[in-house]
């Protein structure tokens, strides 16, 4: 399945997403990333050898259950509320953002798909101000780790919301 969550969309489902930064961000283990190591590498010996929730009989840190409650909660995240809509340095800014130009990769709103199955998050104006495309940035942003079908130069499209610009 293609990817759709993370820094290079490499994480098909939240579900996902969340047992990886488990896994790879904070070495805690999963059913989908068992290693209670987490990203510690071969050579990394100390790293593995480090004590790590899952070294007992109860198997990984994170079951089942709990993974998918941490995707629930990430599924069902409201979007930051909107701040400050008339004042005139937030005008200026939209004014900017949009006479520059970066409307063209942070896609101000999308209508999100009618889905049976999750009428939460079903038909929903949202105004995430992102394409969520992945983009070649160039050897000046490259940090030359490929991740799902993104290369070491790409990167997911972050979405703005939420986002706020203090001069």
């Amino acid at each position: 399945m293609l990817g759709r969550f993370g820094l290079k969309a490499g994480s098909p489902t939240l579900r996902q997403q969340s047992a990886s930064a488990f896994s790879g961000d904070i070495g805690i283990s999963t059913p989908l990333f068992a290693k209670g190591a987490g990203d510690c590498s071969q050579v990394q010996i100390a790293c593995r050898k480090a004590p790590h929730g899952d070294q007992d009989d109860r198997g990984t840190e994170v079951d089942q259950t709990g993974l998918n409650f941490v995707a629930f909660f990430n599924r069902n995240l409201g979007v930051p509320a909107r701040r400050n809509a008339d004042d005139p340095n937030v005008l200026l800014g939209k004014e900017v953002f949009y006479t520059t130009g970066c409307t063209a990769y942070h896609q101000p709103s999308f209508v999100t798909h009618r889905l049976a199955d999750q009428p939460e998050q079903s038909f929903q104006l949202i105004w995430p101000y992102s394409d969520m495309l992945l983009h070649d940035l160039g050897e000046g942003l490259a940090d030359n780790m490929p991740e799902g079908r993104a290369t070491g130069r790409e990167w997911r499209t972050s979405p703005l919301w939420g986002f706020r610009w203090n001069s």
